[in-house]
Order: structure tokens, then sequence, then C-alpha cells
């Protein structure tokens, strides 16, 4: 009975590896620079859910170090930058499918958290403008739902608005007090 219940186990599992979506046909960007203000599209957004698609996936500029393709679904509360963005995207991303050694990797968040999302467009798909390491910020002033950027000043002004004010719903009281400290940043190209 047990090498029937595993012989079972096995076969579907290979079933749901078969309908894994293969995903789009993407090349990480983990040594990437990424030139400040330059994100094409950019989002005030609560991930619904963060999703495996493909393992392992080598790093191009180190083939023995493996990535992950994932595959994120974000509910859009605000465009700061962009047209044309749906209130639900599909988001792809490249993080990390071993150790690490720095700063924080990109995909150390939780499900229903407010973050604020770098995009762009690659092959069809939108994705983050990093890969490997975060260069998302968390929200932890609640929603603002009528928010809308002054398009007369800096992108920098909606940052330091959406992390300094007060918005609706629940406030995560710790994650206000990072985003307090980390728009010093902000201010700075003001």
């Amino acid at each position: 009975m047990s090498g029937i219940a595993s012989v079972v186990s096995t076969a579907s599992g290979l079933m749901w590896l078969a309908v894994l979506p293969p995903g789009p046909r993407l090349i990480d960007q983990v040594d990437q620079p990424m030139p400040r203000n330059s994100d094409p599209i950019i989002v005030v957004g609560v991930l619904a859910s963060d999703t495996l698609i493909r393992q392992p996936v080598p790093m191009r500029s180190d083939p023995t170090y493996p990535l992950q393709l994932r595959q994120i679904i974000v509910h859009v509360e605000n465009v700061l930058r962009g047209s044309q963005i749906p209130k639900t995207i599909t988001v792809y991303y490249f993080g990390f499918a071993g150790g690490f050694d720095g700063p924080r990797p990109l995909g150390q968040w939780n499900v229903g958290c407010r973050r604020i999302f770098r995009l762009r467009r690659d092959s069809g798909a939108l994705r983050t403008v990093c890969d490997g390491w975060d260069c998302t910020q968390p929200v932890g002033t609640g929603s603002h739902p009528s928010y809308k950027p002054d398009p007369q000043k800096p992108l920098d002004y909606a940052f330091v608005d959406l992390l300094c004010t007060r918005g609706e719903g629940a406030i995560n009281e710790h994650t206000f007090g990072w985003g307090l400290d980390e728009v010093g940043d902000q201010v700075q190209g003001l």
C-alpha cells in the first residue's frame, strides 16, 4: 500500500510541476546599476501573493549561484509614475535561492504588506527594476486612496508625503518610524 501511495504522491507532484506557468523570458539584473529616478513605473501597492515560478536559475554574473524567478500579485493603490496601470498587476523578480551576505534581499516581505514598487516593462511583462537586493520601500503609514503626486514637484516629494503622513486603515508603528528615518534620503534630493 505504501508503494502505491508514493507513486500517487510522486505522480501528483510531477503533474503539479508540469502545470507551473513558465513565466516570461527574463534575464536577471542582480549586478546591474540602478540610476536614481530612472524608474519608468512607480506604484504603491499591497502585496497579494508571492509565488515561485522557476528555480534554480543561474545568476548571469555568477552561474554557480542559484536564483529563483518569482511572481507577485500587487493591488495598486497609487500610481506615482507611469500610465495605464491596472488596479491589480503581475510583477516578476529574481530572488536569491541560496544564502546571502549583504543588505536586505528582495522578497523578504509578507503578503498583505504595503510597499513602493519601482517597475519596468521587459519581454511583455512588468518586473522590478532590481533583482536580488531589495529596491522596494515599505509604507507603514496606511492607505492613501486619493493621493496623487504633484506633477510640478520632483517625485521625492511624493515619497516624503507617503512615508510621513498618516493614511487610512491599520498603521504599523515600527514601519512608520522606519519610514520617517529613511525619508532623509528623499529630503536630500529636494
